[in-house]
Formats: C-alpha cells, structure tokens, sequence
C-alpha cells in the first residue's frame, strides 16, 4: 500500500458535510433483494454502518486504501459488517453485491 495521507480526525471535522450527500444517495436506493452491500472507500466506517441499518442489515462490506481510517472503522465491526484494507482499482472478490454504494471515494 502507498502511504497514507488521510487524517480520521480531521476527516471527522467535516461528518455533518460528508454525511449530507451520503443521505441523499442512499434516498435514491429502492431497499428490495438487498442481501450484500459493497461500500467504496468505507472511511471511518460511520457512514458504511448507517447504511447497513438503512437497509435491513443487510451483509456489509466496506473497503479503504487507509489504514488510519479502518483502524476507527474496524471499532464498528459486527457480524455482518466487516471492513478490509485493499485499494478500490485492485478489489477483485468473486462474491456477488446486490448494492455497490460509494459516497465520495470515486471523485478523490
């Protein structure tokens, strides 16, 4: 992995500011057959747990490139929702997601 530039605690500086687009994507979601849930660059994995329970705890998984992030995420951790340290451009699982959400991460 590459170093890792990103700050939980300033990233958290800005939750309410972060959290506003999130609520609107996750409004455009119709929650039906929704059984596994692919997060894109999860962060500190607030926002990742938020729409796990949006969504009838459906089995989540949220993935960062940042170690300092998923060290905060990985304190949410519970059966079914589960966080793993791999770059978005190398994610290659061979399970099937019914929903790959992603709040901001394609846009850095």
């Amino acid at each position: 992995m590459q170093s890792d530039h990103w700050n939980p605690h300033q990233y958290n500086k800005f939750q309410q500011e972060r959290a506003k687009p999130f609520w609107d994507l996750l409004a455009l979601v119709l929650p039906k057959n929704i059984e596994n849930i692919l997060d894109l660059g999860c962060g500190t994995g607030e926002l990742t747990q938020q729409l796990r329970k949006n969504l009838a705890n459906a089995r989540t998984l949220g993935i960062d490139s940042s170690p300092a992030m998923l060290n905060q995420a990985k304190t949410l951790m519970e059966p079914g929702l589960e966080f793993r340290e791999e770059k978005i451009e190398d994610f290659l699982e061979q399970e099937k997601f019914d929903l790959v959400f992603s709040n901001a991460a394609l846009q850095w």
